[in-house]
């Protein structure tokens, strides 16, 4: 039962010959064209490829455009007409409604042949190709991902991220292949019923850009979501009944260099040290992502756990009511397991800024001190972030208990100083400034002992700043 890594290629791809066609492919719109890249990439090694890249489908109902890479061995054999009848039917879609990260679109006859019934879209950076595109500045880019009925299946009633993830292991590159190959192996077996997963009638709950993590080192689980996506995730709860599982499907972080391997059909949960990990080739995947969080209400205690390739929450019907009104409104939370076995969570709300708001009324702000440059080399900036938010969930509650000692006092600032030694310096100061009340500062002190310092390469220094605490006192 050992932890299973499976090492892939992640290099940037780089091309060995690339020529831009002269010739573009027209659409019955003539304000959409198609413009045609081809070569070989040596990442996978000596690839032949070919490439559509659509210019002007961006200025139709504020959509982006859409790119389709395509694998162009000696064996691959296309319709005389590809791509044209596919890109003619995203089209008529964005006309109709623009297209978002994750959206499907069934294809009438299959994209190449009938195998692949569907495609999907996912945000991708033209960065990753090692070329440019023909592309304005301002314009996002979809990458179509042709999917087989089955793979389309596992997509909706889970989570996409499973499904290319798969797809990584199976073609051995990370975090997913970009390119079609139209001889690929599917991510799901015909013969696999996906009805009969324990979560396939799970209620969903969907947002752009959600995350979930398991951290190695602290032995930690994040679920992290942007402040915008607290209105999307409200009014969707609010449809669902108060006793049925909930599943967030979540993408693929940019910062892991590994993700938990969905084996299909396995229904069950597992241990953190028997979860099978796809992981970048070179990197230490001590952040590995997961491809979902499922919150299941109504249990006896309070426990988290791995669960095929996420991440399950069992809750009280109490804990749950209290998550749940959380989670509409924005608040962090953090779920401690109530049995040995299980793991902790936390949920973060993040901004634009560094900002952690409590339940009501206060809220904290991190400034981060120590340059960028210096963070990534001395830590981890996924660790430094998961480490000094604990430690934003520890003070407020110390700070209110002794909020009768903070006359006239509305914000406490305290500067945090992390050593390679692996030692917390602590700098307590008031605004207005004041003296700082000497039960307080003791206070905030041995709290903040109650943490594993991180390790770090070099000294990284940040600022907390609780605010708006007059307002408690009387």
């Amino acid at each position: 039962g050992e932890l299973s890594f499976l090492a892939l290629t992640v290099r940037s791809p780089v091309l060995s010959s690339l020529r831009l066609m002269a010739h573009s492919i027209a659409l019955s719109d003539p304000s959409v064209t198609l413009k045609v890249i081809e070569g070989s990439l040596q990442v996978p090694k000596d690839l032949p490829f070919k490439s559509f890249v659509t210019q002007g489908l961006s200025k139709h109902n504020g959509g982006a455009e859409i790119l389709l890479c395509v694998k162009n061995s000696t064996d691959d054999s296309y319709p005389e007409d590809f791509p044209r009848p596919l890109f003619e039917s995203i089209h008529a879609r964005v006309k109709a409604s623009p297209l978002d990260s994750g959206d499907f679109l069934k294809v009438e006859g299959g994209v190449a042949s009938g195998r692949f019934s569907a495609v999907s879209f996912v945000e991708f950076s033209p960065a990753r190709l090692g070329f440019s595109l023909p592309l304005a500045e301002e314009s996002e880019l979809l990458l179509v991902i042709p999917v087989t009925a089955q793979e389309q299946i596992a997509a909706s009633s889970f989570s996409l991220t499973r499904v290319l993830i798969k797809q990584a292991q199976l073609q051995s590159h990370f975090p997913f292949p970009y390119w079609f190959d139209q001889h690929r192996k599917s991510s799901v077996h015909e013969g696999v019923d996906l009805s009969l997963d324990a979560l396939a009638n799970a209620a969903h709950v969907r947002a752009p850009n959600l995350y979930c993590n398991y951290n190695f080192l602290d032995k930690q689980i994040t679920f992290s979501l942007p402040k915008l996506a607290g209105p999307t995730i409200s009014a969707q709860l609010k449809e669902i009944a108060l006793d049925s599982v909930v599943i967030f499907p979540c993408e693929i972080m940019d910062s892991a260099a590994g993700h938990i391997v969905w084996n299909v059909g396995s229904k069950s949960e597992t241990t953190v040290d028997k979860m099978e990990v796809v992981a970048a080739k070179g990197r230490r995947a001590m952040l590995v992502g997961g491809s979902y969080v499922v919150f299941v209400p109504e249990q006896e205690f309070d426990e988290t756990v791995v669960y095929e390739d996420g991440f399950m929450v069992m809750l009280t019907t109490a804990s749950w009511d209290l998550l749940r009104r959380g989670l509409s409104r924005g608040t962090n939370a953090m779920i401690q397991s109530d049995t040995p076995k299980g793991l902790n969570i936390d949920v973060l709300f993040r901004g634009d800024k560094e900002a952690v708001p409590t339940e009501s009324g206060p809220t904290t702000k991190v400034v981060i001190l120590t340059p960028p440059e210096k963070v990534a080399e001395y830590t981890n900036p996924d660790l430094l972030k998961s480490w000094y938010t604990k430690l934003v969930h520890l003070i407020p509650p110390v700070i209110k208990e002794n909020v009768t000692l903070l006359s006239k006092v509305n914000t406490i600032v305290v500067q945090v100083i992390i050593n390679p030694e692996r030692t917390l310096v602590l700098q307590i100061a008031t605004k207005p400034a004041l003296a700082v009340p000497a039960p307080l500062k003791k206070a905030i002190e041995d709290i903040s002992k109650t943490l594993p310092v991180l390790k770090v390469k070099g000294g990284v220094q940040f600022q907390l700043y609780f605010e708006g605490y007059s307002q408690l006192q009387v």
